[in-house]
This record gives structure tokens, sequence and C-alpha cells, in this order.
């Protein structure tokens, strides 16, 4: 009897597996929220690092991006993204305006760029801002696996840099290339 699955090729090696599932898992989540606009980890690295260099000059930066986490509290105490602001997944537009102090004066200045896991959740809260009439409004496209898989920063809650990242399930966590680094609940 055969598998419905997809066949695991034995002289893949388990980076170039991540990298596939990683990427059916982006094209998912890009059909499922066709109307959210993506942007990849790389854009996001740049606009991070232009906007710090120009704070070292004593500049204002031309572009103030907004990290936005939308995962559970426990995820986002693990680690996440150095100064990026925590929203819940699920929460409403009134709780998500509190944190991020919309609707913002200049969106096109400060865009808010949304992470969870793999993107689905962000890609959902997106949608929803959208929705409600905010612009400027991204999401990271393979969200924080992709980030960490590809080196980005991370800190943990109190602000310590780390590489663990929580792996949200044992199936998702496969798409984490680090073993050492996915962290599971107890």
């Amino acid at each position: 009897m055969g598998s419905c699955g997809a066949k695991q090729n034995a002289n893949e090696k388990p980076d170039e597996r991540v990298g596939r599932d990683m990427g059916f898992t982006i094209y998912f989540i890009k059909q499922k929220f066709s109307s959210v606009e993506n942007i990849t980890t790389q854009e996001v690295r740049q606009q991070v690092d232009e906007a710090e260099q120009a704070k070292l000059k004593g500049e204002q930066p031309g572009c103030q991006p907004v990290l936005v986490d939308v995962r559970e509290e426990k995820e986002y105490n693990v680690s996440h993204i150095p100064g990026a602001k925590w929203v819940p997944p699920g929460a409403t537009y009134e709780q998500a305006s509190t944190t991020l102090g919309l609707p913002r004066a200049h969106p096109e200045v400060q865009p808010l760029y949304l992470y969870c896991s793999v993107g689905f959740r962000s890609s959902k809260l997106a949608q929803m801002l959208q929705e409600k009439g905010e612009t400027h409004v991204k999401n990271i496209e393979g969200s924080l696996f992709k980030w960490a898989n590809e080196g980005g920063p991370l800190v943990d809650n109190a602000g310590a840099p780390t590489k663990k990242v929580h792996a949200y399930g044992s199936l998702w966590g496969k798409l984490i290339h680090d073993v050492e680094s996915r962290v599971y609940d107890e």
C-alpha cells in the first residue's frame, strides 16, 4: 500500500528537507492569506540594521520598522527578535492597538512587520489589521523559524542573546535546522 505523503529522498540532507518543507509552508500561508503582503527576513534585517546605523550616527532613520511577535507568551519568553513587541494570537483589534499604538501617525515610516513561528498566526493578525484600515502591515515570510535558521539575532525574556527557539510542537519543530536550539513544552 502506498503513502499519501511526499517521499523522503534517502540522499537528502536535513537542511535541504527543512528548506523544502519551509518553502511549502510559506506557499500555503501565502495562498491562505493572499491579501497580506510579505517581506523577507533579509529585507527586515537590512531595514533594522540601517535604522540602528542611523541611530548610532545620531541621525533620524528613514524607516523604523516595528517588529511584532504574534506567538504565545511562553514562546516569546524563550526567544524573540530584539525589540519586538508582543501581541498574543487571537488578540482583538483593541488589544493590538493598545500594544502597538494604533492608529499610527506615520505608518509609512513605521511599518508593522509581524511574525510568529512560521507565519500563519502573524498573517491572520496582519489580515485583521488591514481589514480595520491599517496600512504598511506585512508578514515576515517564514517568520521566526526562518529568521533563526538564517542566524538572525534572538534574545530571551531577560534580553540576553540566545539560540533557543520554542518549537511550537514536534511537527513544526522539524522546521528548525538546529536540533539543539529547539525548546518544547514539558
